[in-house]
Formats: C-alpha cells, structure tokens, sequence
C-alpha cells in the first residue's frame, strides 16, 4: 500500500510536470475502494492480490480522475481542524489562570467567524485563501508539499493511528496549513503566498500533531480531519 501511494505521489503529466491536486483526487479514490466493506472482509491473501492489482492500475493508468468536492460534513470537520489548530495560537497567547473569559469569548468569534457568522477576527479571515491562494504552480510551493507528502508516505503506518487515518491527518494539516498561509499573506498586502509564509504556516498546523492520537482529545482531533475528505479538500483547492 505504502509503495503504491509512493508510486502516485509521484506521477507527472504529458508535460513531466507532477500535480499534487489530481495526484492527491487519484489516492482518495484508490483509498476509497480499498475500504469498501466488501474489500475489508477479503481474506489477507485476497486482500493483498487486490491491492496490488488496483493499485497497479491507479498507478499507471492514464486516465484522469476530476477531483470531487468534500462533503458538506467533511468541510464542518476540516473547519473543526483549522479551529483546533487556531485555538492553539490564541491559547499561547492568553492568560495561563484564572477563568480567561476574554479567550473563551475570542475562540467563539472565531469558531463564528470560520462558519461565516461573524466578521473576521485579527488577521483570521476565512476568505483569504479566495483572495491569496496557494499556488502549487509556483516550484517552491510545490516542492514544500510535495516533500511533506512523501515524509508521511514513507513513513506510513507510525503506530500512532491506522493508516488511513494517518494519511488523513498529513492531509488536513496541509489544508489547515494553506489556509494560515494564506491569512499571513494577506495580513501582509502580499497578493500570493510565499515560500516563507507557507513554512510558518505549516509549523503551525503540524504542532496539532502532538497532542498525540491517545484519550478522548485524540478521538476528536481524529474526527476532525474527514478521513478522505480531507484528501479531497487538498485536491479540490480552496
């Protein structure tokens, strides 16, 4: 399996060029089909010959395969994700005692706000990555992401969560992350992300990570990314 997303991962198009997007749409469908129950309740001999026979062809074929939009409820739980990650700047921000009324009172407005029920808030503004999107046209964007997606294939599964999950989450992060880097370069009157603003950005989502995957705060965490819904947000764009 690890060696399929791998070969994936890695295909370029007629003009040798690799697009994360189509390539990140293909795993999701591929991803799709190994979990269906009736695949799942294959015996492991069978199971394994299935896995490499589709994902032989997921790999290879040349047909192309249009992204599909996330689920309404896999956009809520990504938006639960990029809340999870924002709390945690505004946490390290705030008081460390007492009641903290006023960063209670923050994080609501922002929760409101990622929901469209409230104005942006300090440099949040789910908006902006309509304004000032990441660009994976741009080589250093995309070498960013494309090294960030191959660490966490090869390393797939860590033990930590099962291996779907663990792709799911990788997947999330960088949604999480191309939204912030967005909010920082339109914070800045910059008119595209830059490679800069992307690495911050990614830093920041990926500290989500080790509040670990143990105990009810991992489950939720978990939830949030979608499972392959996240793939598809990534694929999608903003």
């Amino acid at each position: 399996m690890r060696s399929v997303l791998q070969k994936i991962l890695a295909r370029t198009g007629a003009a040798g060029r690799r697009d994360l997007r189509e390539n990140a749409a293909r795993m999701a469908d591929l991803l799709e089909d190994w979990t269906r129950p009736r695949v799942l309740a294959l015996a492991d001999a069978d199971f394994a010959e299935y896995v490499k026979l589709t994902g032989r062809f997921a790999a290879s074929s040349d047909k192309p395969v249009k992204p599909r939009r996330p689920s309404a409820l896999g956009r809520l739980q990504l938006r639960g994700f990029l809340l999870a990650v924002l709390a945690g700047r505004l946490q390290a921000k705030g008081p460390r005692s007492g009641l903290r009324l006023g960063l209670r009172w923050r994080l609501a407005r922002v929760a409101l706000h990622l929901h469209g029920l409230w104005p942006a808030q300090g440099g949040i503004d789910r908006r902006a990555p309509h304004r000032v999107p990441l660009d994976l046209e741009a080589p250093e964007l995309e070498a960013r992401v494309h090294h960030f997606l191959r660490s966490t294939v090869e390393t797939l599964p860590t033990g930590e969560r099962a291996f779907v999950d663990e792709l799911a989450w990788a997947f999330a992060t960088l949604v999480a992350a191309g939204h912030l880097a967005s909010m920082i370069a339109a914070r800045s009157g910059r008119a595209a992300v830059g490679e800069a603003d992307f690495v911050d950005a990614l830093a920041e989502a990926s500290d989500l990570g080790q509040s670990g995957s143990q105990g009810p705060l991992g489950a939720i965490l978990g939830s949030f990314t979608g499972g392959l819904e996240a793939l598809r947000a990534f694929a999608a764009g903003p």
